[in-house]
């Protein structure tokens, strides 16, 4: 399967071969319309993930484009996450359309977490953010997105569930991720209405600093950065959004019980590590007076985030 990406050629010969420590698995080089290349620079990246997205991609990338004027000097990241359908050749075919497109990704499934962790080590931005590819959330809210981070917040995230909201999901699921957020509350004494949606922004200093701290390669990721954010003192705020589910009508008990026990495993490692790093928050403010990591055990970009916060 490898062999027959239509980059896996270019990756090997640019040295991109395994570079993520999983036996076959190849690490793309990044393209657009002026050829292929290790790294990127821009002040915006807007990050897609996909997979096995082929039915809806160009669409997505066409929706994005009508409101791209909005954004100025920017790129939009299409980072395919081991596609084993046409969704990465149908990129490929749009990026003589756009030249503010790109396209990137991995030659085997590992994960979203894992994937953004991956594209963003290489790119050097100024704000980062990622969406999920149905554009379940209302684009309009993209420039305001970027706003806040312009405006000096760290992480700015879309929110489903605050007053202002607008939201059309599945009972179902719409009960279970209210609760799922009630209890990362209880867990972990913050006060975010929504974790999981997929709609974030996050500045520089954000991105440098959480990427080693961070390490669930699926969904939790959305979570575990918004819980971390906070913890290690991160400006985190939250957007109110309109957002309109795009993949289920309707969701069984079975689906809500398998998920259900997905999340624990990283939930609970997230307990640990919490633990682990003394998430008193009067602890965390010795960080403006104790220079020694061995004061809180956290690395050292956590230092830096937290005295380039205040």
């Amino acid at each position: 399967m490898v062999d027959r990406h239509p980059l896996a050629a270019s990756a090997v010969r640019m040295g991109m071969l395994d570079t993520m420590g999983r036996g076959h698995c190849i690490v793309l080089p990044f393209v657009d319309k002026w050829g292929e290349h290790n790294a990127l620079m821009t002040p915006l990246l807007i990050t897609v993930p996909t997979y096995n997205d082929s039915s809806r991609v160009e669409k997505t990338i066409e929706h994005i484009a009508r409101v791209f004027e909005k954004l100025g000097n920017a790129r939009v990241l299409i980072a395919d996450d081991g596609s084993t359908d046409e969704t990465f050749r149908i990129v490929l075919r749009l990026l003589s359309r756009y030249r503010w497109l790109a396209a990137s990704g991995v030659t085997s499934n590992v994960g979203r977490g894992r994937l953004l962790r991956e594209m963003w080590s290489r790119v050097s931005a100024d704000i980062y953010v990622y969406m999920d590819s149905d554009l379940a959330t209302d684009l309009s809210f993209l420039p305001r997105l970027v706003s806040c981070i312009e405006d000096g917040c760290e992480i700015a995230t879309g929110s489903r569930y605050l007053p202002a909201s607008k939201t059309s999901r599945p009972r179902g699921r719409y009960v279970a991720s209210r609760a799922y957020n009630l209890l990362l509350n209880a867990l972990f004494h913050e006060r975010i209405s929504d974790h999981q949606c997929g709609f974030k922004a996050l500045s520089r200093n954000a991105v440098s600093s959480l990427l080693p701290l961070c390490s669930d390669d699926r969904w939790f990721f959305d979570t575990e950065l918004l819980v971390v954010g906070e913890r290690v003192g991160l400006d985190v705020r939250e957007l109110p959004v309109h957002w309109e589910e795009t993949k289920w009508d309707r969701t069984s008990l079975r689906r809500l019980f398998r998920d259900t026990f997905v999340i624990l495993p990283p939930l609970l490692r997230m307990i640990w590590r919490m633990r682990k790093m003394r998430t008193d928050r009067r602890q965390i403010e010795r960080v403006g007076t104790c220079r020694s990591r061995d004061c809180l055990e956290l690395p050292s970009s956590v230092f830096d985030a937290t005295s380039n916060s205040r």
